[in-house]
């Protein structure tokens, strides 16, 4: 009897933790530092608490069957790159100038490893594939809803207890657009940022793709209130006016409904549902654009290079700096934003050049505000950075192992491929930005979704 409530404890812990992942909802542990700075503090998150409870069950869940130590498996080539990584990313912190906020950080890629190897063996096994997918479209659909709000009313909604960040027109650090001269802020969700907002759709909208290919059959009713859904997702999607993740995710659609539609096997298994997907997303996208036509020309034409992408260049300038400063040991885990005090004169010209191309930012010559003080927007110039060229090395074989299979999952005929073309948009916005290394929700999106590839190939269910 205590195995199976605590196997049903562990269920819905974690499918409770699929939905709340976009939460950031947190407690404010410590902060290093003159004045407050997010990439030099600790925080405990609700999702830390809720994945401590699936751990717990899964582990109580174990100690029941003695049996499985005498099923104890060589190590495969996933788990030695993950641990040689982990050990390596630990001695970084010898070099490291601030080491309790690189243990800090130590303990938060530990967390993200152990989530990555409890999916590897009870995703498809003890959690059912699409009911997991049923979850994040679900909490896809409220982040989608509750973004269509802030943008309608320009303001956030004061959900602090889900961690919604302060929002309005003139609120310092909010991130807005202009178009025909009037300034507008971005749909934000739960989410520190609408960038990341537009991760989490995407990512439901790729689930809700192969969700849709899986189904046996879709009736007339069910495929209107399916198109509803999938609607508001892609108009919330359209409103965080994420410019790369909006073009990934137009470009692997297509990419997507190609290899449906021109493939052969998957042609004759997939038309109807191929040509559904296909009108949804057709109908979704250009609704949105007719309606957003002035804010996008402005995001895409007129205002395509904003001060962001300039600051992009310093950052990278300073990564690669200190990487040839410290090629094998890094500058120590979690430890950049903490160095930048000793690229000062680089971070007065970023700040010179952002008040240049954006007369509204508060810069003052010579000096650097604080919200200068941010990570390289590349994750793999800051594995580099703060690890060492050894780390990055193993991160980047750990992804070609992950990533190869996909071209003989095509020849089989599985839809699951559309998570591996997932998983290419995550490395291709990980070019651009660092969310997916450095923040709560970003983390837990990409090791998530490694977990359910990699689980992929352990379960027969799936």
């Amino acid at each position: 009897m205590w195995r199976n409530f605590i196997f049903k404890l562990e269920k819905i812990f974690f499918y409770f933790f699929l939905f709340c992942l976009p939460f950031q909802s947190r407690i404010f542990l410590r902060e290093w530092g003159t004045e407050f700075n997010e990439w030099n503090s600790a925080f405990l998150y609700l999702t830390d608490l809720i994945l401590s409870a699936v751990f717990f069950f899964w582990a109580a869940r174990k100690s029941f069957w003695f049996s499985e130590i005498k099923k104890w498996k060589i190590p495969s080539k996933i788990d030695i790159l993950l641990i040689a990584f982990f050990l390596i990313s630990g001695i970084s912190l010898i070099k490291a100038g601030n080491l309790a906020l690189g243990g800090y950080q130590q303990l938060k890629l530990l967390e993200c490893l152990i989530l990555l190897f409890y999916l590897k063996n009870n995703f498809g096994k003890i959690i059912n594939f699409d009911f997991a997918l049923k979850i994040l479209f679900s909490s896809a659909i409220f982040q989608a809803v509750l973004a269509i709000g802030q943008f309608s009313v320009q303001r956030d909604f004061g959900l602090k207890i889900f961690g919604e960040s302060p929002l309005g027109i003139n609120i310092d650090g909010a991130a807005k657009i202009f178009a025909s001269g009037v300034k507008m802020i971005r749909a934000y969700g739960t989410f520190p940022h609408p960038n990341i907002l537009a991760a989490f759709l995407i990512f439901a909208i790729f689930g809700f793709y192969l969700l849709c290919l899986r189904k046996k059959d879709i009736s007339f009713k069910k495929g209107l209130f399916m198109f509803s859904g999938f609607f508001i997702v892609v108009f919330g999607l359209f409103l965080t006016f994420s410019r790369v993740a909006t073009i990934l995710f137009v470009f692997f659609s297509l990419l997507v409904f190609i290899i449906l539609f021109f493939r052969k096997g998957f042609y004759t298994d997939f038309r109807k549902k191929t040509l559904m997907l296909s009108a949804f997303f057709i109908v979704s996208v250009v609704v949105c654009l007719f309606f957003m036509q002035i804010e996008f020309y402005s995001r895409f034409v007129s205002n395509v290079v904003d001060p962001g992408i300039n600051l992009r260049f310093f950052y990278n300038f300073i990564s690669i700096s200190m990487i040839k400063e410290s090629p094998f040991l890094g500058i120590g885990e979690g430890n950049f934003v903490w160095s930048l005090k000793n690229h000062q004169g680089t971070l007065r010209a970023a700040g010179i050049i952002y008040k240049i191309d954006d007369q509204d930012s508060q810069v003052v010559a010579h000096t650097v505000p604080s919200w200068l003080y941010q990570p390289v927007h590349n994750i793999y110039l800051l594995i580099a950075s703060e690890n060492g060229i050894f780390a990055i090395i193993l991160f980047l074989l750990f992804l070609a192992i992950i990533l190869f299979p996909v071209i003989g999952i095509m020849k089989n005929n599985n839809p699951v491929f559309i998570l591996y073309l997932l998983l290419f948009i995550f490395c291709a916005i990980s070019l651009t930005d660092h969310f997916f290394w450095t923040l709560q929700q970003g983390r837990l999106m990409f090791w998530v979704l490694v977990g359910i590839i990699v689980s992929f190939f352990q379960s027969k269910e799936i």
